[in-house]
């Protein structure tokens, strides 16, 4: 046996068994009956590459034992002295010729002379002969679909590409549709499996007609299973119709209503009716809470009422701090933001805001020409407000427009000409006088002076400061920022943080933070809230939305006012507090504190 491997042809029907090709290094050593030599070489240039290698040349002469034909071009092979010899017996016995004589062995008396490879495909495609096989398929039945050939003779491997011609099954009239090699089967009498695709009407046992594929129809005892597609209407146990299947209503305790409608929840909106379930409203409700008339703004379908208001309060703490309670929530719990306290000396309060805040001990700094404060920086200061205007000269030439003794403004001319005073609405240019919070807000002094007074009890009231006081810290009126570093309204920033650190101290004392005020920090407050000569009994009062404000001089109510944390009213007359207002505290004598005066709201 040789090393070459079997080349097959095109594809299986035109392999012919018992032929071997291989090339003439793997045939070295082997030897055959009849060697067909196909020499493989046919150029212009008359190359013969390794064909004219003498060892070669000898191997592929000497392989035959009977018979060899050589393929090739002849007039080039002539040109190498070695192939002359060859060629030159070979044409000597008459062995050179243009064409080959091929004989087919069923039909050997027909012509097989080829000169080229296309005749091949035409006088030899399956290696036979031009005529087409005589032989039927055992299979099938069918006469073979190809030339004469010599190989499989028993047709067990031909495969047939006719249309299918078995018998159907039973109840089926129809041809098949399939070629015959894809249908399964040994013999022609074998009765065709594939199924028959073709539709057909039927009549089920229900009595209904419908179009069904032949193969599940075919056998009578098969209709029952065929599920009837016709709609028909069943009413339901919960009373309601509902279409459906022919083969559904054979079991209507598994359908499920459909039945939809749409009704009026009892919140008045409209919702979807489901059979008998009416669906929870998915809205939001939108009536309004009690007291503060924010929309409630929950699910309807949600268990709620509309006392309690969901959003978040909108309200400053007393110090200035942005509430993070719920809307109608008292502002009694502790406030636990970083404290934002800073003095004119810079020094920044670290502690919580709900900690009593560590005071600064630096002289106070506010002084001009014409007064100076001898205080401390915590204390309240003993200079008046200096109305003279400022004389000096800003970074861009122009002359400030603030005041002495205050930081200067920004410059009018050059960034605020065209801006306005937010609270009387005129334009800065226009402004005689202006002043610039801390913040960078800047305003028309003469109103700012009176929204500030209003902190210290002055506005509404006379120069004693009775009236009705907030407690609360100063803050920008525009940006709500706390107000620190203004020296001209020291007095104000100063007394309503002696305030708030009062009720600080008072809700610390009520969540258990503190063993209460020293008779020093009562002093301060009793000073701070402005008494007549120091001594004044200041009393504490909270707003029917729990906004304490304070009450000077006596502590009677003679007056009332709005809140200006929700702008309901507070205060009373002849020493009464109005029915919706309540004591909170005071902060001066010993023994528990009461109010002033019978009917002023102790609880």
């Amino acid at each position: 046996k040789g090393k070459g491997k079997d080349k097959g042809q095109d594809d299986g029907r035109r392999l012919v068994p018992g032929v071997r090709v291989v090339t003439i290094d793997d045939y070295q050593g082997e030897e055959n009956d009849v060697v067909i030599l196909s020499l493989v070489r046919s150029n212009p240039q008359g190359k013969l590459g390794f064909c004219s290698i003498e060892n070669r040349i000898i191997v592929a002469l000497s392989r035959a034992r009977h018979g060899m034909y050589i393929l090739g071009n002849s007039e080039m092979f002539q040109q190498d002295d070695r192939w002359f010899r060859v060629f030159s017996k070979l044409e000597a016995k008459g062995r050179v010729a243009e064409s080959l004589n091929l004989r087919c062995a069923k039909h050997p008396e027909d012509d097989g002379l080829v000169t080229c490879a296309e005749d091949f495909d035409t006088k030899a495609v399956h290696g036979g002969c031009r005529r087409k096989c005589d032989c039927v398929l055992p299979r099938c039945g069918h006469r073979c679909p190809l030339r004469c050939h010599p190989f499989d003779p028993e047709h067990q491997d031909v495969i047939c590409d006719a249309a299918c011609t078995r018998p159907r099954p039973q109840g089926c009239r129809h041809a098949c549709d399939r070629l015959c090699k894809n249908c399964p089967g040994s013999t022609p009498e074998d009765v065709c499996p594939s199924p028959c695709k073709k539709v057909v009407e039927v009549l089920l046992p229900c009595g209904h007609r419908q179009q069904e594929q032949c193969h599940k129809v075919q056998r009578p005892d098969q209709l029952p299973d065929i599920e009837c597609r016709a709609e028909v209407t069943v009413t339901l146990s919960c009373g309601h119709e509902r279409r459906c299947s022919c083969f559904e209503s054979k079991s209507p305790e598994k359908l499920k209503c459909t039945f939809q409608q749409e009704t009026r929840a009892a919140c008045g909106h409209t919702v979807l009716q489901k059979c008998q379930i009416v669906q929870p409203c998915k809205q939001k409700c939108d009536k309004t809470i009690d007291g503060c008339g924010h929309r409630c703004g929950r699910k309807c379908s949600d268990v709620h009422d509309h006392v309690t208001c969901s959003h978040p309060c909108k309200d400053y703490l007393f110090c200035g701090h942005r509430c993070q309670e719920l809307c109608g929530q008292d502002h009694t719990k502790l406030c636990g933001d970083l404290c934002s306290r800073k003095c004119t000396h810079g020094l920044k309060c670290t502690k919580k805001c709900y900690e009593h805040c560590a005071q600064c001990h630096e002289p106070c700094d506010w002084r001009c020409p014409h007064h100076s404060c001898s205080k401390l920086c915590h204390e309240i200061c003993d200079r008046p407000r200096c109305n003279e205007k400022c004389q000096k000269l800003l970074e861009c030439g122009h002359l400030c427009r603030g005041l002495c003794g205050e930081p200067c403004p920004k410059c009018v001319e050059c960034k605020l000409k065209d801006e306005k005073c937010p609270l009387s609405l005129e334009t800065l240019g226009d402004l005689y006088r202006i002043y610039q919070l801390d913040c960078g807000h800047v305003f028309d002094l003469d109103l700012l002076d009176q929204y500030m007074d209003s902190f210290s009890g002055r506005a509404g009231g006379d120069e004693e400061g009775e009236g009705h006081r907030a407690i609360r810290a100063v803050c920008c009126p525009t940006c709500k920022r706390q107000v620190h570093t203004s020296p001209r309204y020291n007095a104000q920033v100063k007394g309503q943080l002696a305030l708030v650190d009062a009720v600080k101290r008072q809700l610390e004392q009520r969540h258990g933070r503190t063993q209460g005020l020293s008779d020093e920090e009562r002093r301060d407050i009793d000073r701070a809230m402005g008494g007549a000569a120091g001594s004044g009994a200041g009393h504490w009062f909270a707003c029917p939305n729990g906004h304490p404000y304070f009450i000077g001089e006596c502590g009677g109510a003679m007056q009332e006012s709005t809140c200006p944390e929700c702008g309901l009213r507070v205060g009373g007359t002849s020493h009464t507090l109005r029915g919706d207002n309540r004591f909170v505290a005071n902060f001066t004598g010993d023994g528990v504190a009461r109010p002033a005066w019978p009917g002023m709201g102790l609880i």
